[in-house]
């Protein structure tokens, strides 16, 4: 399963520098927790924002 999240509002990088918040902090917490990925980085589509992909395996998804 992929979950995308994207934004048209000031760029954003995730890197270990920028995880000083709570909310990097909570987010990689939850995704972690259900055993998937997330990437945050700037959008790759030509518009100026920040794109949020969460991707879990099937199994993760659907434990039975």
């Amino acid at each position: 399963m992929k979950i995308e999240v994207l934004n048209d509002g000031v760029e954003f990088r995730d890197t270990p520098e920028n995880r000083t918040g709570m909310g990097l902090k909570i987010i990689h917490y939850r995704v972690n927790a259900i055993g998937a990925n997330v990437r945050i980085s700037p959008r790759k589509d030509g518009i100026r924002g920040t794109a949020a992909v969460v991707i879990a395996s099937h199994s993760t998804c659907n434990p039975n």
